[in-house]
């Protein structure tokens, strides 16, 4: 199950969409206290009537919406319908040409190789913009330069220095 709360994000949506409850649950042709239970988070709507929901709230990806991360709560993995096809496909290929699941091996590599580099690239920015500010012992980033041994005054300095037009004009 998607890990948001599913009463809070619909009610998001339908705010977001412009709608009020009765224009909502009138459209779906459910009655406002059943309504009213979704987005208060005392009910979910059955999956037919929640995918109408996400129709007439514009919902373009419905997992990225909700949450969903592909995990179940012991961490095992959650495939979704897509996932699922996938793997299919894989297999019959597997059986019926090893050739073209070596091909799809191959791209798969290359793919996840990418993503990770891309991955590892994306946790480094966050690990430096993640750096306590104004410590003598951490890393302070300023003007595309890391000085480690300025003082605290120093880094005010060069801020104040950066942010004075008056250098550039």
């Amino acid at each position: 199950m998607p890990a948001k709360n599913i009463g809070k994000t619909l009610k998001e949506l339908r705010l977001k969409s412009g709608l009020t409850q009765k224009q909502a649950y009138e459209h779906i042709g459910v009655a406002q206290s059943t309504f009213s239970s979704w987005e208060v988070g005392k009910a979910e709507p059955p999956n037919d009537v929640f995918m109408k929901l996400c129709d007439l709230y514009n919902v373009k990806n419905i997992l990225q919406t909700f949450g969903y991360d592909g995990y179940k709560e012991d961490g095992s993995l959650q495939l979704n319908m897509k996932e699922v096809d996938m793997v299919e496909k894989y297999r019959l290929i597997s059986t019926h040409s090893p050739d073209g699941a070596s091909v799809v091996d191959t791209v798969l590599d290359r793919e996840y190789a990418i993503a990770e580099k891309l991955k590892k690239q994306n946790e480094k920015i966050i690990e430096l913009t993640q750096v306590s500010k104004y410590t003598q012992k951490d890393t302070y980033v300023n003007a595309a330069h890391i000085d480690e041994d300025s003082t605290p005054e120093d880094r005010q300095a060069g801020d104040n220095m950066m942010m004075d037009d008056s250098e550039w004009e």
